[in-house]
C-alpha cells in the first residue's frame, strides 16, 4: 500500500473520531445576541444605581469617619491563635501566601475597599481572607466542594482550571488586636451612628422605577449584628438556598435523563430528532423545555409568596417576629421579591440569580 493511501486512511479515521466526539457535547446555555445586548444594558443601569447608592452613603460615612473609627476602637480587642486554617489561591501567589493583593482588584471584597471603588478619598486597603478549614477554603474559592455537580459538570470543571493552577496553604500563628463580634454589644456605638444614614428620595424613586426591591438601611444594633454574624440564622438561610438549588438540580438532571432515554407522548419520540440524525436539535429543545418549566416555577413561587403574606395562611417564620417594624420590613422585602419573580422571571435564568433575589440582593428587571 502506498504512503499516500495510508495517510488518507489515517485522516479518515481521525475525522470519524472527531465526529463521534463532537456529538457528545454539553449545552451550558442558549442565548442570542439581543439577549447579550439586553443584559449589557441592564448591567449598566444596575451599576449606575449601585454607584449612586454607594456614593450617597459614602458622603455620610466621610462626615462621620472619625466617630465610626472611634466607636470600633472603643470595643476591647482580643487575641487568638490560628492553627490549621487554610487558604486557596491562584498558583502565582504560591510564594506569597499572606498577600492581600487580590482583594484590591475591582471594588474589593466583603470587608475591604478595592482600588476601583473609593475613587474620592483613596481609602482602598487590602484584606487577607482565611478559612477555618480546608473544606471552607475550597468552598470560598470555587463556590462549593470541587466535586459538587452543576448539571453534568463539576465546579472544578466549570472553573476551566487544571488542578495545578491553584495552591492550598495551611496557616498557623497568633493574632492580636482582633475585633470581637461574638456579642452584639460590640457594635452598639457604631450602629448608633449609622442608624441616621439614609439614601435620598430621588435615589429611592430611581430604584422603584427600575423595578428593583427597596433597599432599606440597617439601623439597630441587633439587626446589624445578625446580618453580620448570627451563625444560626446565616446557616439556616444558606441551607434553605442550598435546598432550592439541589431540588432544581436533581429535577433537571432526572428530567434530562428521561428526555434522552424514555421521551414519548406529547413531548415527541426520538423519530423527531435522534432518528433524523439531529441529536443536537433534541438537546436544544430539552434546554428550551427546561427553561419554560423554570420560568413557570418562578412565577408560581412569586404568587405563593404573596398569598402567604397577604392571604389567610401566613408564614410562621414571619409571625414569630415580635418586632412589628422588623416583621413589616421582612414582609415588604418578600413581597418585592415575589413581584420580581413573577414580572421578571425571564431574566432570572439561573437558580443563583433567584436565590440572590430572595436573599435581598439587588436584581435588575
Amino acid at each position: 500500500m502506498s504512503e499516500n493511501k495510508k495517510n488518507k486512511k489515517k485522516k479518515k479515521k481521525v475525522r470519524s473520531k472527531n465526529r463521534r466526539a463532537s456529538s457528545n457535547f454539553v449545552v451550558l446555555d442558549v442565548f442570542t445576541q439581543p439577549d447579550l445586548d439586553a443584559w449589557a444594558n441592564q448591567g449598566k443601569k444596575l451599576q449606575s444605581l449601585a454607584d449612586r447608592v454607594y456614593f450617597e452613603l459614602e458622603q455620610q460615612r466621610a462626615k462621620s469617619y472619625d466617630a465610626l473609627c472611634d466607636s470600633l476602637r472603643a470595643t476591647p480587642a482580643v487575641a487568638m491563635d490560628v492553627e490549621g486554617w487554610a487558604r486557596v489561591t491562584d498558583w502565582r501567589w504560591n510564594m506569597t501566601p499572606l498577600s492581600g493583593a487580590g482583594s484590591l482588584k475591582g471594588i474589593g471584597a466583603r470587608f475591604n475597599i478595592g482600588n476601583d471603588l473609593d475613587r474620592a478619598r483613596t481609602q482602598a486597603f487590602p484584606c487577607l481572607y482565611l478559612a477555618q478549614d480546608v473544606e471552607t477554603a475550597f468552598g470560598e474559592y470555587f463556590g462549593g466542594p470541587l466535586t459538587t455537580a452543576k448539571a453534568p459538570l463539576s465546579l472544578g470543571e466549570f472553573a476551566l482550571r487544571r488542578n495545578s493552577s491553584f495552591t492550598t496553604f495551611l496557616l498557623g500563628g497568633h493574632l492580636e488586636q482582633v475585633f470581637d463580634l461574638r456579642t452584639e454589644g460590640s457594635l452598639k456605638a457604631f450602629a448608633n451612628i449609622t442608624n441616621a444614614f439614609d439614601i435620598s428620595s430621588l435615589t429611592k424613586a430611581a430604584i422603584r422605577a427600575a423595578g428593583l426591591p427597596p433597599r432599606r438601611i440597617i439601623g439597630s444594633t441587633n439587626e446589624l449584628w445578625h446580618w453580620l454574624l448570627d451563625e444560626d440564622c446565616a446557616s439556616y438561610r444558606t441551607w434553605i438556598l442550598q435546598v432550592v438549588a439541589e431540588v432544581w438540580r436533581v429535577f433537571a438532571a432526572e428530567f434530562s435523563l428521561l428526555w434522552r432515554t424514555e421521551r414519548n407522548g406529547i413531548l415527541g419520540g426520538k423519530d423527531l430528532f435522534e432518528l433524523q440524525d439531529d441529536s443536537g436539535g433534541a438537546e436544544i429543545v430539552l434546554q428550551s423545555t427546561l427553561e419554560a418549566i423554570w420560568q413557570d416555577t418562578l412565577g408560581y413561587a412569586g404568587l405563593e409568596m404573596h398569598r402567604r403574606i397577604l392571604g389567610f395562611a401566613h408564614v410562621a417564620d414571619f409571625e414569630a417576629i415580635a418586632d412589628d417594624a422588623v416583621r413589616a420590613a421582612c414582609a415588604r422585602q418578600a413581597l418585592a421579591a415575589g413581584r420580581q419573580m413573577v414580572v421578571c422571571r425571564r431574566l432570572l435564568t439561573t437558580v443563583a440569580q433567584a436565590n440572590d433575589l430572595v436573599a435581598g440582593q439587588v436584581m435588575a428587571c
